[in-house]
């Protein structure tokens, strides 16, 4: 029934994370689950931007990241953006 090599859509993959979380009695966040199953599907044929989203790091690194780069701007490198 369903032709061999065939790919499930990136959103199959999502509702499949979606299940999992709700049914995972530790309850991390959807966004940890869902990127774990997406990252184990990478050719789901999903859109450009939310590619992108799924192979960034988690939030927590993403703003310690960004408060890096505050910091650093702060030294003087660009007044414009200094927080």
């Amino acid at each position: 029934m369903i032709p061999l090599g065939a790919r499930p859509s990136g959103d199959s993959v999502m509702t499949v994370a979606s299940m999992l979380w709700l049914t995972n009695p530790s309850r991390n966040p959807l966004a940890d689950s869902m990127r774990a199953m997406g990252r184990r599907h990478p050719d789901s044929r999903y859109g450009h931007r939310f590619l992108q989203w799924l192979i960034s790091p988690g939030e927590a690194a993403a703003a310690t990241l960004f408060l890096s780069q505050c910091e650093s701007n702060q030294s003087g490198s660009d007044p414009a953006v200094a927080v």
